[in-house]
């Protein structure tokens, strides 16, 4: 019977890995900096002049980003984020914001500083197609990397009463989990709880 028990138990533990990306999840991203396919990331510019998704360098973004996925609405919901802008005339933090499956959404934040760019908004990323850079471009996100572009949506600003739009070139990678040892914390879990209920019917 222990032996019918241990295969059911590790049977039963299989699937449960298995189905764990339909449950929703807490995932990491580490912000990359790099170029792929003609998209560049990560980092804040200009998007007011000719170019809106390519103006002037703001500065490079930095820091990691938490998102809980659910994987039966498609949705990435923002939990916290340590995001920084190397720049000497402003400080950036990600506030909020949810992103779909199809790469679009929109992600709330604060850049403050004197300048013209001071403002409180959410970026904004179109969903469906990529935006750019071929197949693999920007908009997308699974749960172990993103590809997002996109640009301010309001500008509000304490300090210039009208703040220049700004764009966000941002890439992200999260490590992907160890299965064998998910499967193995798992299948100890229920060999345990299969065995104390053995023990309590003897």
């Amino acid at each position: 019977m222990n032996a019918v028990r241990l295969t059911f138990t590790l049977a039963i533990s299989a699937l449960l890995f298995a189905a764990s990306p339909a449950l929703a999840m807490s995932i990491t991203y580490q912000i990359e900096s790099g170029t792929e396919s003609g998209f560049g990331f990560s980092g804040l510019h200009d998007a007011d002049d000719s170019s809106p998704m390519s103006g002037s360098s703001l500065g490079s973004l930095k820091g990691s980003l938490v998102l809980d996925y659910d994987a039966g609405l498609g949705t990435y919901d923002f939990v916290s984020s340590t995001v920084s802008l190397n720049s000497t005339d402003y400080t950036f933090a990600l506030t909020g914001g949810q992103l779909s499956s199809d790469g679009g959404g929109a992600l709330d934040f604060d850049l403050m500083g004197a300048g013209p760019y001071a403002q409180t908004g959410s970026i904004v990323f179109a969903g469906g197609a990529p935006v750019c850079c071929g197949v693999d471009g920007p908009n997308r996100i699974d749960p172990t990397e993103f590809r997002l572009w996109g640009a301010s949506d309001i500008q509000v600003s304490s300090v210039t009463g009208g703040a220049k739009r700004i764009g966000m070139d941002l890439g992200g990678a999260a490590p992907v989990p160890e299965p064998s040892a998910a499967l193995v914390f798992a299948a100890g879990l229920l060999v345990a709880r299969g065995a104390a209920g053995g023990r309590r019917r003897g």
